[in-house]
């Protein structure tokens, strides 16, 4: 059954950020939401620690950091209820006396339901009383799919995106101070999750498809940027499946996309239908994913 998502990525720079205030910080976010909800995103992705000069000091600032029914929270729980919507909102909290770097995701009815903890802060952060999360953190089920949350620094590290694979994660949001680029591309292809990224440092802000296939790119015109991705969906090897992909495609025609990559020698094939889903589909047919093709050999 198709699982359409609508996510809006919000697009920053710490650079003008850093001759702002706090609740000027705030604000600016608030617009771009704002311009944002004109799209009627299901979500939506804020930049890492967006309230937050990029200085050191910063982050000790007691003022700086957020506590769960604060007015922050509620600040950000009023405007998901506003727009019916999720928020990622990354900022630092406290939790049990100890301060994270963290993704903190509002329901819409503006409920904080789910926060993650950067898995690997900086060496600098650390040594500045940041805490890491859990090297096994757990995924997010919202209403459209399974999501899982990166922060910056932990896209170098390849067992936190097979862990999320092992779970079953469809879609990363990965809030950040450095692009991404390959890197992010890279683990969206090998894990085959759909990925959206919120850029602190400028506007390069990307949504990335499960064959790891940039799809949208923000820039300096485009800092509140929506786009649409299709969950339900699969990535199969061509060949070898080519056949039954067809049949498949003979008897669901228009409900059925494929999206053939001959580079890589897959296709995505994502349904649009109601009556079925896209692995109902494959066992339909027998078509084999990526990884019962190559019986998981292929991954890290």
């Amino acid at each position: 059954m198709s699982r359409k998502v609508r996510i809006c990525t919000i697009s920053m720079n710490s650079i003008h950020n850093n001759r702002s205030s706090k609740e000027n910080r705030f604000r600016e976010a608030e617009g771009k939401m704002k311009l944002g909800s004109l799209d009627k995103p299901d979500l939506f992705l804020l930049p890492e620690t967006f309230l937050v000069k990029d200085v050191a000091e910063a982050r000790s600032d007691p003022a700086n950091i957020e506590e769960e029914g604060n007015e922050t929270y509620q600040r950000f729980a009023a405007i998901a209820r506003s727009y019916n919507a999720y928020i990622a909102a990354p900022l630092l909290t406290r939790a049990d006396g100890l301060v994270y770097n963290s993704t903190v995701i509002f329901d819409r009815e503006g409920k904080p339901v789910f926060t993650y903890h950067k898995t690997h802060p900086t060496p600098g952060e650390i040594a500045g009383g940041i805490t890491p999360g859990t090297r096994t953190p757990a995924c997010f089920d919202a209403d459209f799919g399974r999501v899982g949350v990166a922060i910056c620094y932990d896209l170098n590290f390849q067992p936190l995106f097979k862990h999320y694979y092992e779970q079953g994660m469809e879609l990363l949001l990965f809030s950040s101070y450095f692009p991404g680029g390959l890197l992010l591309q890279s683990w969206a292809y090998m894990y085959m999750f759909h990925a959206v990224s919120s850029h602190a440092q400028g506007h390069e802000s990307v949504f990335v498809n499960n064959l790891g296939y940039v799809e949208a790119r923000a820039n300096m015109f485009t800092q509140a940027l929506t786009h649409e991705f299709e969950l339900d969906s699969a990535v199969v090897p061509y060949w070898g499946n080519h056949e039954a992909v067809r049949s498949a495609k003979e008897k669901y025609g228009t409900e059925l996309e494929m999206d053939i990559h001959r580079a890589e020698g897959d296709v995505i094939l994502r349904y649009r239908g109601n009556d079925a889903t896209v692995r109902d589909i494959l066992r339909e047919f027998g078509i084999r994913t990526r990884s019962e093709f190559y019986n998981n050999e292929h991954l890290l």
